[in-house]
Parts: structure tokens; sequence; C-alpha cells
């Protein structure tokens, strides 16, 4: 139901290549510190692009003899060597290179994509002969432009909008034609969330099972408001410590206080399982029903009539929204073969997005995202294979290279080093809302016996540095950013891990103390890990198993982690089950070396102390197992060094600029006829940046530096008297632009509230009912708002705005103490007035990143000091940056109709990774 992680934890959208449009007519003022010419002002008005972007990410430098040219706008007919003969498609494009090499051609060569999106269908399989005589390159002709997708796009013309009093509570819906069963929806950059129940981020917890009837027992309540057959081809997901399973519901029986599940087929192989098994209160939610329907972003594809419904936000419309169906979930696999590896391929400045996951609906989980039981088997639809799905697949394959990637929005997991890969590297890539695991590497097998010992099928010599990873395992729990279960000679070093539901770093596997060849040599340092171990419990930000002489975790900063909603039960004494919490850095069993030469060094980390330690004291090692020495040394950081290991931890600057410190605009202000306050974030000041009005008239201005009354990083307010409503931007000196805002100057107050609200607060028109109030008033703001003081008890630097005549509003600037948000309001003072009837009313909040708790209180203030709350609202999870409440509040009708109040004050913050949000409040009268 609620999207639980939505939205991406990183947001980029960098402009680079802006094209140039064609203005009527252009006045440009050069009074500003930072000036611009006209050309470079034309190609600013442009509408940036939200695709992430790598800059600073230089192309390696390769001379190819032979390049193929692709592009949307190509023919396959074409032989793809110039622009204006490209091909098409990715697989005409390999088809060339590969005759090419089969000419006797030697060299290397190069697949290049100009800007745009490129579905494919099937694999693309690069074999040992396709890079015979060279080596290839796969590169994008703009960085970061070109996208390389499993999904395709739905025809808007296909989509219907509906509204139904009988359906998701008459809310409007889409209805999306669709075949084929599915699994995953992509909704313009993000994940659609498949209907579930509970909302927001609550689980509920069962009772127990019955291993006889091979039933699930839960509690009558929870399933009380609905029909049985409501649960008709539903799935349950249940989160077993370390582990969750996608079960097929066969039904759901109520008896009397209780609920009885049971599960379909080869799914109810989960009640056998001795180790990994259902215990009482395990988490669970359902999805996969259309009486699970109930907020916007959730779907369900239904097999009734082949279509998919979904419920779309507030700001989305048909026509600003790209829907994509995923149909591939392996978009390349790079395969040589024992004694004959691929060599020598090369991927850079691409996009890898909208995979499919198709063994999500019946599947039966292990650890770390290894979907089998202890025999190896998998238990998922049938199909016997234990590995699970990635993108990107390489086995017996070297001197492979990702660089300045993004992967992003996948069903599956990214790329998967499956055996003999040797002399590869990862670095500077983007890994956001990836579905299982970021990176995979070598053998899955519980049985570390049967893993081979034959040094070709290793994973050797491999470099995962100064990546980025956000929101793993969104749609596997038990996925890690970065898992080696095996591997020799492997640097993990400075990257930044945030949102992970399980582990982040997870190296080692087999559960024994006796040294392998293949689990040797890892380097394990200057990461900066947080917010790991979300949903799922035994693991860590930082996770080890099993003997890997000379190895090393050093200098990585683990900050503030979720506390997993699965750690404890919360009555685990009744509960007669073992439950594994999560640690820091967690040294699992036999983590070490085999001598005290190799020994497993263990040094300078700094641990946050709220990350949960309640199993293991310090940092969280087991130290000794059944009379072994596990030979391994461990010095602490001191607290004193946490900013040092801070600063030196994650990607690394030079590295490249992942997260600059874009121009953000989130609203305006027409404070009167001739000032106009544009509002947002690093907007930095008049010298590195000129703001820029798009008139709707077709007139381009730059507001010279006089007409400036105030900048700040967070808002520039200035004289607007010589400019028409339109488009207001911010070009900065490093050639980037913001988002654009539309704002409404030199125009009168009925004008100004009516567009103000219709445009940015009103375009579903789900506050029609504000604007019935407003027009029965005629669109006449009462004028008794002359008096009306708005403060903010957080920002002192902030003046008291005095109401113009139809609103007053105040913004409450963001604060990193949590403890200002709870004593920080936005005010309005009443002033002369007594008795208030209606409020229009307007509160915004925002934050850098989603998931966040939002809180919303509206008191009123009486003159002898009394507080009245009259509106309260709290929600957990909000799938947004910006967060926007408009309603008329009715003093009638929340039995205040005849309360005299003095003033009123409005908090509404969005708190996350321990940081608190403020808002900006507005009131009118109506």
């Amino acid at each position: 139901m609620m999207r639980k992680f939505l939205k991406t934890v990183l947001s980029l959208g960098l402009v680079l290549g802006l094209l140039i449009p064609t203005l009527s007519s252009c006045s440009v003022g050069v009074e500003s510190a930072y000036q611009v010419d006209e050309n470079t002002l034309r190609a600013a008005t442009a509408t940036p692009t939200a695709a992430e972007q790598n800059i600073n990410v230089p192309y390696t430098d390769a001379t190819p003899k032979y390049t193929v040219h692709v592009s949307p706008n190509g023919n396959n007919e074409n032989d793809g060597s110039s622009w204006e003969k490209a091909v098409t498609s990715l697989n005409q494009a390999q088809l060339l290179v590969r005759e090419w090499y089969a000419d006797d051609n030697t060299g290397d060569a190069m697949i290049l994509l100009d800007d745009g999106e490129y579905y494919v269908d099937s694999t693309l399989k690069i074999l040992e002969d396709d890079v015979k005589g060279g080596e290839l390159y796969i590169r994008s002709r703009n960085a970061n432009k070109a996208t390389i997708s499993g999904s395709k796009r739905v025809d808007k013309g296909e989509i219907v909008e509906s509204t139904d009093p009988n359906l998701f509570g008459g809310r409007r819906y889409w209805k999306i034609p669709c075949v084929d069963k599915i699994n995953q929806l992509y909704i313009n950059e993000n994940y659609g969330i498949r209907a579930r129940y509970p909302n927001s981020g609550d689980e509920l917890r069962l009772l127990n099972m019955d291993r006889t009837l091979r039933e699930i027992i839960l509690e009558g309540t929870d399933v009380a408001q609905f029909k049985e057959e409501d649960f008709e081809n539903s799935i349950m997901t249940v989160a077993i410590m370390w582990s969750e399973s996608y079960l097929r519901v066969n039904s759901v029986i109520k008896d009397g206080d209780f609920a009885r599940v049971k599960i379909s087929g080869e799914d109810s192989f989960v009640f056998a399982r001795e180790g990994l098994t259902i215990r009482p209160r395990c988490g669970y939610h359902f999805e996969n029903s259309m009486a699970f329907m109930d907020v916007s972003g959730e779907w369900f594809w239904s097999d009734a009539d082949d279509s998919v419904y979904y419920l779309p936000y507030a700001n989305e419309t048909i026509e600003n929204t790209t829907v994509r169906i995923p149909y591939t979930e392996v978009l390349m696999s790079v395969t040589g073969e024992l004694g004959a590896s691929v060599s020598g391929v090369h991927m850079e400045g691409l996009n890898f997005k909208y995979t499919k996951n198709e063994v999500v609906d019946g599947k039966v989980g292990g650890q770390a995202n290894r979907n089998d039981n202890i025999e190896t088997k998998r238990i998922s639809g049938g199909v016997n294979d234990g590995r699970p799905v990635a993108a990107l697949s390489f086995e017996y394959a070297q001197d492979i290279t990702f660089s300045g990637n993004v992967f992003a929005c996948m069903g599956g997991g990214a790329i998967d080093f499956v055996q003999g890969v040797f002399d590869s590297t990862i670095e500077k890539n983007i890994f956001r809302s990836v579905g299982g695991n970021g990176i995979l590497a070598s053998a899955t097998a519980y049985d570390i016996s049967i893993v081979s010992k034959d040094e070709r099928t290793f994973i050797k010599d491999v470099n995962v540095e100064n990546n980025y990873f956000t929101d793993i395992g969104w749609q596997d729990y038990d996925a890690c950013a970065v898992i080696f279960n095996y591997g020799v000679n492997v640097s993990i070093c400075h990257n930044t891990i945030n949102n992970v539901r399980y582990t982040g770093i997870s190296i080692g596997w087999g559960w024994v103390a006796q040294t392998y060849p293949f689990l040797a040599g890892f380097d394990v340092s200057y990461n900066r890990l947080t917010n790991c171990n979300g949903l799922l419990s035994d693991g860590g930000p930082i996770y080890t198993i099993g003997c890997m002489p000379n190895s090393k975790i050093t200098n990585n900063y683990i900050g503030e982690s979720y506390n997993s909603v699965w750690k404890y039960p919360e009555d685990i004494s009744q509960a007669g089950q073992i439950w594994w919490a999560n640690a820091g850095i967690y040294l699992d069993n036999n983590s070490g070396g085999d001598s005290e030469e190799s020994k497993l060094m263990v040094e300078n980390n700094y641990v946050a102390k709220d990350v949960n330690t309640q199993q293991y004291e310090d940092i969280n090692a087991k130290k000794d197992k059944k009379g072994k020495i596990e030979y391994y040394k461990i010095i602490e950081a001191k607290e004193s060094d946490k900013d040092a290991i801070f600063a030196a931890s994650g990607v690394k600057e030079n590295g490249f600029t992942l997260l600059p410190k874009k121009a953000v605009l989130t609203g305006f202000r027409t404070n009167s006829k001739t000032t106009t306050t544009v509002y947002g974030y690093n907007l930095g000041n008049s010298q590195d940046g000129v703001l820029i009005v798009l008139s709707k008239d077709g007139n381009v201005a730059q507001v010279k530096l006089e007409e400036i009354i105030e900048w700040t990083d967070r808002w520039i307010s200035f004289e607007s008297s010589a400019y028409q409503s339109g488009d207001v931007f911010l070009l900065k000196a490093d050639g980037h632009s913001s988002n654009k805002v539309y704002a409404t100057m030199n125009v009168d107050v009925n004008e100004c509230m009516y567009t103000h609200f219709e445009k940015d607060w009103n375009k579903d028109g789900k506050f029609d009912g504000a604007m019935t109030e407003l027009a029965k008033v005629g669109m006449v703001i009462t004028q008794e708002m002359k008096n009306f003081r708005a403060s903010s008890t957080l920002n002192p630097n902030a003046p008291d705005y005095i109401g113009d005549g139809y609103t007053s509003s105040v913004w409450s600037m963001a604060s990193n103490d949590p403890a200002d948000a709870e004593g920080a309001w936005v005010a309005f003072d009443l002033a002369e007035r007594s008795k208030v009837e209606k409020f229009l009313i307007y509160a915004r909040a925002e934050v850098d990143q989603p998931e966040c708790r939002q809180d919303f209180k509206i008191y009123g203030l009486k003159s002898d000091g009394t507080e009245i709350l009259l509106y309260e609202t709290s929600e957990e999870n909000v799938p947004v940056y910006a967060s926007n409440d408009v309603f008329v509040l009715d003093m009638a009708e929340i039995g205040h109709a005849d309360t005299i109040f003095s003033g009123f004050k409005i908090q509404k913050k969005l708190t996350t990774d321990g940081s608190a949000y403020l808002c900006i409040a507005e009131v009118a009268v109506i």
C-alpha cells in the first residue's frame, strides 16, 4: 500500500549538453556580479533534464579502429559507420563488431550510443569470438544520456484515466493494458509499489505455524477487514531474521479469533526447513490484491482484464508521466569458457535501467539473496537454481571495467561476477533503487567443499572503488550492496553505501575454519556506510564469515543505522526461539586468518553509538568459537577520531562529483505587487549565479543586481515590477541550472492567489473544495489579513512578515538538531481578529532525501496562553522530497465556531537520519 522505500536517496540531476531552443525575443541584463552571454542564456532556457549524471569522469583513452554508431533514429539496414548511417539496436551493433573481427581485423572496437533509450528484448550476449583481436568499448556519446532498458514504454494514448465511487475510495486511477503478468512496474524514474497490506512501513506479526497442516496462523483481527476471496492470487511476504520469502497464498480462512493461511505448491517447503523456518512473531505483509490498493503509487495487475491498475500521485498526469513495463531480466552477459576467457570489455557513461525480476512470487529465501535451501536447491516456481538474477552477468572474463555508469530501477541485481573473473574494476558508478544485490561475486553454494579449487574459476584481482549505493534490496530484502562470497585480492574501498535492507558489505561464506585458496586478501577500507539492515537482522554494515587470511577492515565510517524491525519480537521470551541481532562490524563464524602472521586486521573503524550492538560487545566481534583461536586483531577508533574517519571515508572527491550542490527551487511568493521571493536550497549568492525570468509572453530576462533585495542560500527576493508572470530559474556560474518554478508577478491580488493556488497546489483537482470556497467570495480575500503577522521560532534571521491583505507566509529554516524541531513552529498572530470561520492552510516541508517521518500539527492559541489542538496527522516513510498540505480548515466542522483565538501555530516536519526539516506555512482567511 504505502510506498516503503520509494524514491531514490540520490538526486543528482545535473544538466549537461543542453539543447538551444529558438526564442522569439530575448532581453538580457548584465549587471549581476556573475554575467552570462546571450548564447549561454539561450541554452539555459531549455528544460533541465532529470537524468542522473556522473561528471568529471573522463573516458579512458581509446583509439578504436572500428566504431559502430547507434541511434534511436538509426536504421538497422545501415552500416553504422557514422551518425548519418547509424544502426538502431545494440544487437545489430554487436553483430557488426562480430563480423568485423571475423574478417581477421585486429584492434579495438567501439559501440557508441547516441542519447536515448534502447530497449533490449533479449539478452545481449558477448562471447569470446566477439572481441577476438582487440578490446570492446561500449560507451555513451554524452555521459549518461544513453539508457539500456529492460522495459517497454507504454503508449500514453493507451492509458485511460477514470474515477469510480466503487473503486479505490473514489480516487482517480489509471488503467494500463498489460497482457503478461508482471512483478514490477516503473513510473518515471521510480518503481511502483505492488498493492500491499498493511500500509506504510507497518508489518504485522504472525502467531505461529502448523507444520502438519502446512498453514500459517494469524490474529483474526489482522485480516478482519477483508473477504476471503480478496486473498486470491495474493502473496504473503514473510521476514525471517536474515531472509524474506514471497509465498503464494492458496487461501486465507477465518477461524474464530484466528486466520489460517495455506501456502501454495512448492512454496510450502518453507515449513520443512529447520534452520530458517517460520517461527512465532515473524513479520509479514500481503501483496497483490486490488483490495489492498488505497494510496498513491500502488499498482495491481488484473488477469481478469489483462490490465494494470495504478493510483497516481497528485502531481502525476498521463502527459508528464512515463510508464514502463519490464520484460527483460538480463540485459547483457559476457561469457567465455574455462581456459578461454572473454577479455577486454569496457562500459562507460551508460545507464542500465528498468529490468524485470521474474522469480518473485513463490520465492523461499536463503541468506544474502541466495534463494535456496541448505541442499542448494531453489524452491521458486519449480526452478532449481540458487543464483539470484542480475542485469549484467560475467563468467570467465577478464579485464572488465565499469566506469561512470548508473544502475537504477532494477527488479533484480545489477552486476554478477559468476566465476572466473580476473583483473576487473567497478569504479565511479551509481547504484540506485536496485531490487537485488548491487554487486554479487563468486559461487553461492552453502557447501564450501563443492566450490571449485581450479584457480581459473576464482574471482581474483578485482577493485570496487568510488561507487555510490543507495536504496538496495527494494524487491529482495535479503540483498546486499556488495557481496563477495569468495575472492582473492579484492579491494572494496571508498564506497558510499546508504539505505540497504540487509547487509552493506558481505565477505566470505562457508562457516568453516579451514583455509581455502579462493578466499583471501580482502581490503575493505575507507567506506562510509549508513542505514543498513533496515528490515532484516543477523547482518551488519560490514559482515564477514569464514577464514580469510591476509585481509583487513580499516578506516570505515559506520554511521547511524536503522534498528531493524525484525531484530527481536517484543515478546521474545514467549517465542521460544533464538533470534540474532545486527552488528556494526559483524565477524561471524570463523572470521579471521589462519595464523598470527595472516590475521584479519580490524583497525580504526568508527561505529556510531546507535548501531545495534545488543548481541556483541564493542564492535561486535566473535572472538573464540568451540575452543578455536580465530586470528584477528581489533584496534578500535577513538571517539575523537570520528570526524577524521568520516572525512576520509566514502567516495573520494577526486573520484567524481557525486553529490553536487545543485540549486533547487521549491516555490515562490509574491509578497506585494512589486516584490517576489523564490524559495529553495543551494541557491548560493549573487556572485555565482543569475536569476532568469522566462515571461509567459516569451521574453527572457536576467534579474539585475540592483533589483536583488536579498539573496541567501534558501531564498532570493527581488523587485519584480519590471517582469511579467512566468518561469523563474537560477543559472549557476558552473553552467548548471536549477529547475523552473512559475511565479505570478505584476498582477492584482485575486489573480496572484488564484493562479498560485491553481498552478502549484491544485494540479489534479484534489482541492477543488477549497477552490469552491474561494469562488463563494468571488476570489476576494478579506483585507482583514492586513495585520496578520507570521514569524518563525527557529529562524530568527527571517524577518516577521506582515500580511499584505490576502496571505501571510513565513519560512522556517531546516535544522540538523531534532531538538529544534520539537520546539520550532511557524506562528501566526491574528492581531486584532477574534473569531475566524475558515482558513485556507498551506504547509510545505522539504528534505534532501525521502523515506521520512512526517508530523503535522495545527494549534489554536487563546489569549490566556491555552493551546488547542485543531489538526494532527503523522505518517511513516513518506515517499517525497517535498510534502505539501493544502486544505480548508472549517472551525465549525471541528467544533470551534465560537472559539476566540488570538493566533495559530503550525508545525510540519520531516525527519530522517536524525535531522529535522521544517516548513514554510501560509494562511489565508476565506
